[in-house]
């Protein structure tokens, strides 16, 4: 009797041995050491081990020089200055890097795709190098189209956005009205007169949409300066509480470096540029200054006005270094200057 329920158990663990053996086991579980052959097992574990967006992010950002080394995080500077990267590859900056400058070191990072193949990435240095190169040739261009000297720096998109920075840097409108140039795509602008010109004729509709009134202007909360007396005779200073000594303030100027022009130099100056007075001292270097009732004339030496300066100086007359000048020209007012 004890014999035959030895039999029995020993039947029966032998039957749950073979049920668990590793023959069976592909049916259900994974046996140790297997190779996994199920595509969807595969599939979830490439999806798993595949970058996330944010990190393929961060490591483009890194490569292009945009963040530190280091860095995990970016601003939204940082992630504007990346989209601004993309897309001057995308506007043909390798090829315009190369045409000027003749190699791309330097200014660009090489890469491997996913796929096998190389790339290259422009680094915020290439950029900044593009922009810079581009900015020089554009200053050229819209000089030649009639924006003369420091003139050049005020001209804007037909929107009034600008297209020069003070420092003489396309700004990034800038950079799509001058790239539209080069690739002949009709492209307009504006001058500080209102005047729109282009690299053809501006359209009747483009001209009817920036010249219609406003549908609202607000009336100024403050009150509006008085009207200046006539500007051949600067006003001098009142002698209250407050007035800067005028005489004073002349010696601190050429003390600082401006240089003293003489009356029918500034008369040039402004037959020259067809401004007021009051319009060039806003937009220029001249100080004009009164001191014992006479009118001084100060300017920077690197004003570009001291071309005109000089200019006159060489072709002015000597025969009567004393004679007193002719009076100054009654200008008519110019559309669109304030």
């Amino acid at each position: 009797m004890r014999l035959s329920r030895r039999k029995l158990l020993a039947a029966a663990l032998l039957a749950a041995s073979a049920a668990c053996s590793p023959q069976e086991e592909p049916r259900g579980g994974r046996v140790p050491g297997e190779v996994i052959s199920s595509s969807a097992t595969a599939a979830a574990l490439a999806q798993e081990d595949a970058l996330p967006a944010e990190t393929s992010l961060i490591t483009e950002m890194r490569r292009r020089l945009v963040v530190p080394a280091d860095s995990s995080r970016w601003t939204p500077d940082q992630y504007t200055a990346l989209m601004r990267c993309r897309e001057a590859e995308k506007m043909g900056a390798f090829a315009y890097l190369r045409q000027k400058l003749g190699s791309l070191r330097g200014l660009a990072v090489e890469f491997r795709a996913g796929n096998g193949y190389k790339g290259l990435d422009l680094t915020t240095v290439g950029y900044r190098k593009f922009v810079f190169v581009l900015s020089q040739e554009a200053f050229q261009y819209f000089e030649s189209k009639g924006a003369e000297g420091q003139w050049v720096y005020k001209i804007r998109t037909v929107d009034g956005k600008r297209i020069f920075t003070d420092d003489g840097m396309l700004t990034h409108e800038g950079v799509t009205v001058y790239l539209k140039v080069r690739r002949r795509i009709p492209a307009f602008w504006k001058f500080p007169n209102g005047r729109i010109v282009g690299t053809t004729r501006p359209p009747k509709d483009l001209l009817a949409r920036l010249s219609a009134p406003r549908a609202f202007e607000p009336v100024p909360s403050q009150k509006p300066l008085p009207r200046p007396k006539a500007w051949s005779q600067p006003q001098a200073p009142t002698p209250e509480g407050g007035a800067v000594d005028q005489s004073a303030k002349m010696k601190a100027l050429l003390d600082s470096g401006y240089v003293e022009i003489t009356e029918a130099e500034e008369r040039r100056i402004l037959e020259a540029t067809r401004l007021s007075e009051r319009q060039l001292q806003d937009k220029s270097s001249l100080e004009i200054l009164t001191i014992d009732g006479s009118a001084k004339y100060l300017i920077s030496p690197s004003d570009p006005l001291m071309g005109v300066v000089s200019q006159y100086r060489a072709t002015a007359p000597r025969s009567q270094p004393d004679a007193a000048p002719a009076p100054k020209p009654k200008l008519q007012p110019t559309a669109g200057v304030q």
